[in-house]
């Protein structure tokens, strides 16, 4: 397992599995808008959600933990989070599951 660093995020991928495992996370989750300005919307596929635990976590730039979201955090098959406390720029979403993990990065823009 490789370990990288980026600023205080630590990411710890898998050698090619991660890349098919995006793929198919890309494929049952949808980030719109993006660029976002006051609430970003986060939809996971019904059928997926009902047989996997997920965990999200919005970083900022530098690596802060800005948010984080669970099941028990997910009405219906929609996530949206308020962003008007969160200054605008650049921030990574990161979207973990059983079957893999992403990262999106993510603009809020005003």
């Amino acid at each position: 397992m490789e370990i990288l660093a980026v600023g205080q995020i630590v990411v710890h991928s898998k050698p090619s599995c991660d890349i098919i495992n995006e793929s198919f996370l890309s494929n049952l989750i949808s980030i719109y808008p993006n660029p976002a300005n006051n609430t970003l919307n986060i939809e996971i596929d019904k059928d997926y959600l009902s047989k996997t635990d997920i965990n999200i976590y919005l970083y900022d730039v530098i690596g802060k933990l800005m948010k984080e979201i669970n099941n028990n955090d997910i009405i219906n098959n929609i996530i949206q989070i308020n962003l008007t406390s969160f200054a605008d720029g650049i921030y990574y979403l990161n979207i973990q599951t059983s079957d893999g993990s992403m990262v999106k990065k993510i603009v809020i823009q005003r």
